[in-house]
């Protein structure tokens, strides 16, 4: 029956207030002084998936513990008890009916009898799983974290961190060497400052805002004197600062030496496109005092070609280039895209192909202007080309048309382009060459099998 009081609530019963121990979210225990269970409540029973726990009068609490918790019980639980009467938050484990382990936290009061000695102990123990979980990763992310900030430290690059308005958070060492000021002088202040880049006095804010369409920027910037960086600029997260806005983290490579070198390379393939068309200018000069005039005019153009498909590999320091590249040539020399149409897909051409390419167009133009359809006003070539076939065996296929031009006839005799042909094409590319001197107008075809140039 329940006891009505005045001022306060009904309060619980025997049966109810036993309920309530059995029953509640935490195990409940009491111990004698010596750590002798004489309460359990169900909520232990089934943690430990013992039913019957008390049915055996000698079972103490340390025995419910793993071994660690159980040396801990006896070194520090039980003393403390006894002198200051109480323990709080202690993490441990109970052992399962299994090799599994349930983290806790115990609390225990020590209750005295009237003669002030300990009669029994009451236990609390909550259930620590999603703390001990919480802690494991806080543990595993400030490893990780501490990782992180050691590779930093060690990075052989540059590493800065700023705030949303470009003002230094943080500033490892190696741009303490770089730049040659320290962290503590960084600190706070603005990074375009720290970094002074040649002709970008307000760079941050310009990258800033390409920034805003990425996530990361990449770009080349020389720092005051005369060192060359390669920088990556990224947005890591959302700041703290007052200012708001994504913070930013600034990877800095010293490029110096590989930027001289591009530039000492970029100086002799000058000077050697210099030289090389310097001699075939001597070349011509010597073929217009030694040939017919016919014929040198016909070799001073031929040389031209050669030198302008020069120019087009130097540009490329003599990589692949695309076919496009030496059609244009071509192009120009046909009078316009009127004149001359292509159409056909990217075919990257290794250097010795694209100057037999540039030779061999030239010769078609050349013939074409002089003869073909390209020598009247309404006449115009279509040039097409295309790779057919799987990657691993390509078919490369190209095709010269004339139209409109005036009529055809074979020539009496091969000339420079058929020779061309047969020799380049036909033998050292293994070429399937058709050419047909139609009334309508003269078509050449070529087809060989195409391996692209290997990427530089």
């Amino acid at each position: 029956m329940r006891r009505e009081d005045a001022d306060g609530p009904p309060a619980l019963t025997g049966p109810q207030a036993q309920a309530l121990l059995d029953e509640a979210p935490c195990a409940m225990i009491a111990t004698d002084p010596d750590g002798f269970l004489i309460y359990a409540n169900h909520t232990l029973k089934r943690w430990l998936d013992r039913p019957g726990l008390l049915d055996n009068d000698k079972v103490r609490l340390p025995d419910l513990l793993t071994t660690p918790g159980r040396i801990f019980y006896e070194t520090h639980v039980a003393p403390m008890l006894h002198l200051q009467g109480h323990v709080r938050e202690i993490a441990c484990h109970l052992k399962g009916a299994t090799s599994d382990t349930l983290p806790v936290l115990l609390n225990g009061v020590a209750r005295q009898d009237a003669a002030g000695k300990i009669d029994r102990i009451d236990f609390v123990l909550f259930d620590a799983r999603e703390r001990a979980s919480y802690e494991q990763a806080l543990r595993e992310a400030q490893q990780e974290s501490e990782t992180l900030a050691d590779i930093v430290r060690a990075s052989p690059n540059a590493i800065a961190r700023t705030t949303g308005d470009g003002r230094v958070r943080s500033w490892n060492r190696a741009a303490e060497i770089m730049t040659g000021r320290s962290a503590k002088a960084a600190l706070g202040e603005p990074i375009d400052q720290m970094l002074c880049f040649q002709d970008q006095p307000e760079w941050f804010r310009t990258r800033r805002t390409e920034l805003a369409k990425n996530s990361v920027l990449d770009f080349e910037a020389r720092l005051e004197p005369a060192v060359d960086l390669d920088v990556t600029m990224a947005k890591i997260g959302e700041s703290f600062s007052l200012e708001g806005g994504s913070d930013f983290v600034f990877i800095m490579r010293d490029i110096t030496v590989r930027k001289q070198a591009e530039r000492d390379l970029s100086l002799m393939v000058r000077e050697m496109n210099h030289r090389v068309k310097n001699t075939l200018t001597i070349v011509s000069a010597m073929a217009r005092q030694t040939l017919h005039s016919e014929e040198s005019e016909a070799f001073s153009e031929r040389l031209f070609s050669l030198s302008k498909a020069h120019d087009v590999l130097t540009r490329s320091y003599w990589g692949a280039i695309d076919l496009v590249e030496i059609v244009n040539l071509t192009r120009e020399e046909a009078g316009g895209r009127k004149r001359l149409d292509h159409d056909g897909p990217p075919v990257r051409l290794a250097p010795r192909q694209a100057t037999s390419f540039a030779m061999l167009l030239h010769e078609l133009v050349t013939n074409a202007l002089k003869y073909g359809a390209l020598s009247v006003p309404e006449g115009h070539v279509e040039l097409r080309y295309e790779l057919t076939g799987p990657d691993d065996n390509r078919q490369f296929r190209l095709t010269w048309r004339e139209i409109d031009g005036p009529p055809v006839e074979p020539p009496g005799q091969s000339g420079f382009g058929s020779t061309l042909i047969n020799t380049l094409f036909t033998a050292e590319f293994n070429a399937q060459a058709e050419v047909e001197f139609a009334p309508d107008g003269f078509r050449c075809a070529l087809e060989f099998a195409y391996k692209p140039p290997p990427e530089s």
